[in-house]
Parts: structure tokens; C-alpha cells; sequence
């Protein structure tokens, strides 16, 4: 007789215990709820649940013979890994009030708008009201609310910041050749230089101080505020 043998994937669930079968359950039975229910609030809060579904420890949908969330996000939410992702993130930060007035897909451009201007993700919930989007029109700078700009002008100001964003990496990019010369003209042994955001860290013994210093003196960066 042939030996059966257990599909990989499957392992997770031979430690399967009821009481994750019961949270999978019950969050389950909101979830199609909340599927089926509309408005903004109700969209606010599917989301919410996913990600408390997803983050738990383990993962309800274990309980449910999911081996990934992907599989778990395509039969039971009816949505892509990547559009889940995405309105999770929406989710985390704005509120229900946030989502009936501008709506998930403006949402999350101005939050596409916010990171490409910072040049991070943003941990904490966003002011949307008092959001005002900066960008050029035909040469001239201008500023919108997030209510008055137009689909195209959202488009552009992204474009825009990642554009400006990347002229500034730019920059610290010519800083850091800079300052690596300068070290290397001082002939200082063991000198090292570092760049990170608007510092400037060095190590540097105490013996080559003077010789580093007359190099870094004689450094002009262009555009550094």
C-alpha cells in the first residue's frame, strides 16, 4: 500500500487547536457581514478586521485551511494580496469620516503624495481636511485641498514630489563624494564619513582633526538649505 503523506503546505494546521478555530469563526461571521454591508464605515471597519485577522499570532486564517493570506484574501474577500494591502493601509490611516468624504482611491494617493514627499512611510493617522497638496502649473507653484484638486493634478503632484525627492538624493549623493575626497586628500588614517538625512556624522582620530578640517573648509555643496 502506498504511504500517504501530508501536502508541505498543510503542515501549520496539524497544530490547529479550537480555540484559533473559534476566533477564526467568529471573526469570519463579521467579516461576511461586513462584505455584504455598505457606506464608509462599514468599509473602514472590513478592513480593520482584516488586519486584526492577519495580524493575530497566529493568523485566524489558519484556522481555515489557508496556507497563505494571499489564498485566504482571494476566496474569502474576493480581492487581490495587492488591493488588500492597499486598502489596509487607507484603513490605518484615516477614519470612517475620511472615507465617506474623499473616498479609498483619493485616499490613498494623497497618501502616495504625503511618502514621496517625506521620503518614508507614514505611521501616523493623516489630517486629510487639513491637507493642502503643493505642486507647479504651468511653471507657477500652487496649493490644493484635497477636496478641490483634480484627479490629474493629484497625479502630477505625486510625480512631482518623487521627482523633487529624488533631485535631493541627488544631492547628498554629491555631498558624499564630497566629503569621501576630502578624507581621502587629508590623508587621515582610519577617517570615516557617514551622511544620513540632514547629518553629517565623522570618525575621525584626534591627530588628523586639523588636516580633515582644511579639506572639509574647502567643500561647496549647491542647493543645501
Amino acid at each position: 500500500m502506498k504511504r500517504f503523506e501530508l501536502p508541505a503546505d498543510l503542515a501549520p494546521y496539524l497544530k490547529i487547536d479550537m480555540k484559533l478555530r473559534r476566533a477564526y469563526e467568529a471573526a469570519e461571521a463579521k467579516l461576511k457581514v461586513l462584505l455584504k454591508a455598505n457606506g464608509a464605515k462599514a468599509w473602514h471597519a472590513k478592513y480593520s478586521l482584516i488586519y486584526e485577522m492577519i495580524n493575530a499570532k497566529p493568523p485566524l486564517y489558519l484556522a481555515a485551511m489557508y496556507a497563505t493570506e494571499a489564498k485566504f484574501f482571494e476566496k474569502e474577500v474576493k480581492e487581490s494580496r495587492q488591493a488588500v494591502y492597499r486598502n489596509l493601509r487607507v484603513a490605518k490611516l484615516s477614519t470612517p469620516v475620511d472615507v465617506e468624504r474623499y473616498g479609498p482611491t483619493r485616499l490613498y494617493a494623497a497618501i502616495a503624495y504625503l511618502e514621496a514627499k517625506r521620503g518614508q512611510p507614514l505611521k501616523q493617522a493623516v489630517d486629510f481636511d487639513a491637507l493642502r497638496i503643493e505642486l507647479e502649473v504651468e511653471g507657477k507653484p500652487v496649493t490644493r485641498a484635497l477636496s478641490f484638486i483634480s484627479k490629474a493634478e493629484l497625479t502630477e503632484a505625486i510625480a512631482q514630489a518623487v521627482a523633487h525627492r529624488a533631485s535631493r538624493a541627488g544631492e547628498k549623493s554629491a555631498l558624499v563624494v564630497a566629503l569621501e575626497s576630502a578624507v581621502k586628500r587629508s590623508k587621515v588614517t582610519g577617517a570615516r564619513v557617514k551622511v544620513a538625512g540632514d547629518w553629517v556624522t565623522l570618525r575621525v582620530p584626534k591627530s588628523g582633526l586639523a588636516a580633515l578640517g582644511r579639506e572639509l573648509a574647502s567643500i561647496v555643496v549647491s542647493g543645501e538649505e
